[in-house]
């Protein structure tokens, strides 16, 4: 599936928007803090690396917006836009949203084609001097060339 933050497929033609599609995701880490108010330590639900574990849940966000859209029956999402909150301290929340479209590949435009001076004009003159003067027949009643 094609997903782009462009309202537009550069190869592709949009034949029909099925509507807005959404991707939510939620990450912590808890602290743990000792009676005297010291930290113990720090437990996380995801990956030691605070990017990384972000960077993990924005693509299981991503992956849950694609198939909300394959599932609406779309062929891309354009206009994705992803959010990053603090929803409490710790707690983050990725939201991932684009619309999805249905698309085709790009018509190729006929190639004109330019027609040649002898097909140019269909007047009778330029048609005599194609094929040359009609003739009278002996009898004079019909032209041959």
């Amino acid at each position: 599936m094609i997903v782009t933050t462009t309202n537009t497929l550069g190869d592709q033609d949009i034949v029909e928007t099925v509507g807005m599609v959404r991707g939510t995701k939620t990450w912590s880490r808890r602290v743990v803090k000792s009676f005297s108010g010291g930290i113990r330590s720090i437990e996380q639900t995801g990956m030691l690396d605070f990017q990384k574990a972000l960077e993990s849940i924005k693509a299981e966000a991503m992956d849950d917006m694609i198939k909300n859209a394959g599932v609406a029956g779309a062929s891309a999402i354009i206009g994705m836009q992803e959010s990053i909150t603090e929803v409490t301290s710790g707690v983050f929340m990725i939201t991932v949203t684009g619309t999805a479209v249905v698309c085709q590949p790009k018509q190729k435009p006929v190639a004109k084609i330019e027609p040649t001076q002898e097909v140019a004009n269909d007047n009778f003159e330029d048609l005599f001097q194609l094929y040359g003067q009609p003739q009278m027949v002996a009898n004079g009643s019909a032209y041959c060339h």
